[in-house]
């Protein structure tokens, strides 16, 4: 692709998407696909006199090694020092931008689950900061093409070609043709206009038909496609509403854990702050029966359920949250459900006084214990070995083990 093109893509993310201004700082996330498009980048936001520009590189094959390698407790640990710097971020609210090229499948074959419990931790731990920031800094996704990204979407082309195909059809959707400036700002105005003209009609509803087929021949023709009719009505935005989205609480949680669940409303369009109450309770089961526990909301939109009303029974405990909006004369509600996990079982087995060896004729006495799970219950068997290998001998070396085999807590079993 021109380096001509690509310095105008540059230009265009940084005035229209970002819209650096004097002074500001500018952070820019970046895969190593295309270090000299970020160069480019860099250079424009200087131009557009940025005070500083910081790039953090990502890189997937180095993400996968820290998630297969780390502990799920360091994965979600989030140190001083990244705290400290997202205090530096709320306190200079630099321009944010991403610059995503990453390969669709390029963390195939990691421990998700290990992963999201990572994310889901940092999230928590840095949510002040991140709500500090929240419709106050500037920022943009952009995309570049990447290598595997681009044979996966022109797989019959070169790594080359589906390269500068990916750049054609990229640059082509952001409008880099002529001055994509200047053309974006144009976009930007008549999707002014057109909202601005729907609102002044004040409609209430839209209703919609279609018939999803092609029309009847009166023949029977194998190429006919017929369906029901469909029909849907839009409503306008004037009623209250509140709905707590899938995405915006924790659903499954581990033992000793707390948990956020967000919600979204928009019932400071219709009443004043003083007429809005909105109260969460939390009920143990799947359901809204029984006696709750009222958990405090933090601001508008959101409330952290602590650990210590999330208590387990082995293997899982369900629990319901019921976030009641209260605006005016109206008063709405909305449930999701928690799923909480126990501790792994645990059994430990050590012999009594460190014992490693025994001759003919001696007693092993082994102490055993069962944690995370006061309810389980399990089975010591044994196995009599000679020179590495199974041996064959019903005798009665495993006597007076009957009635201990069955382990239930904490205790001992004696091998005579």
């Amino acid at each position: 692709m021109k380096k001509t093109i690509l310095r105008e893509y540059a230009k265009l993310i940084v005035r229209a998407g970002l819209n650096v201004q004097p002074g500001q700082g500018v952070l820019i996330n970046a895969g190593l696909d295309q270090p000299e498009f970020v160069q480019m980048v860099v250079d424009e936001a200087y131009k557009a006199k940025a005070r500083k520009v910081t790039v953090n590189w990502n890189y997937q094959p180095l993400q996968k090694l820290h998630v297969r390698h780390q502990s799920a407790k360091t994965l979600a640990t989030v140190e001083n020092w990244e705290l400290a710097r997202w205090q530096h971020y709320v306190d200079t609210v630099p321009c944010r931008l991403l610059l995503t090229s990453d390969d669709p499948d390029g963390l195939k074959g990691i421990n998700m689950a290990k992963l999201a419990k990572g994310r889901q931790a940092v999230y928590q731990a840095t949510k002040t900061y991140r709500d500090q920031l929240q419709n106050q800094e500037q920022w943009c996704i952009a995309a570049v093409p990447g290598a595997a990204w681009a044979k996966k979407v022109f797989p019959e082309l070169s790594r080359n070609q589906a390269m500068e195909k990916l750049w054609q059809e990229i640059l082509f959707a952001s409008r880099v043709q002529g001055d994509p400036v200047a053309a974006w700002e144009a976009h930007n105005r008549n999707l002014k206009a057109r909202c601005d003209y729907l609102n002044s009609l004040d409609i209430a509803q839209l209703h919609y038909t279609a018939d999803n087929g092609t029309e009847d021949s009166g023949q029977e023709n194998p190429d006919d496609v017929k369906s029901n009719e469909l029909s849907f009505t839009i409503t306008a935005g004037d009623n209250l509403t509140l709905f707590i989205p899938q995405y915006a609480q924790d659903s499954l949680v581990q033992a000793g854990e707390g948990t956020t669940v967000s919600w979204v409303t928009n019932a400071s369009s219709f009443y004043p702050e003083d007429q809005i109450k909105i109260s969460v309770a939390l009920y143990a089961g799947t359901d809204t029966t029984g006696t709750p526990v009222n958990i405090a909301v933090d601001g508008t939109s959101s409330a952290t359920i602590p650990a210590e009303n999330l208590s387990v029974t082995y293997p899982q405990s369900q629990y319901t949250v019921k976030v009641t909006l209260e605006a005016g004369t109206e008063t709405l509600t909305d449930t999701a459900s928690i799923t909480v996990l126990s501790p792994p079982t645990q059994v430990r087995i050590t012999a009594k006084d460190n014992t490693t060896s025994i001759t003919d004729g001696d007693t092993l006495t082994l102490n055993y214990s069962i944690e995370n799970n006061s309810a389980a219950t399990g089975t010591l068997s044994a196995t009599r070995m000679a020179g590495g290998t199974t041996v064959d001998d019903t005798g009665d070396w495993l006597k007076d083990i009957t009635d201990q085999a069955n382990l239930t807590d904490t205790g001992t079993v004696t091998f005579d």
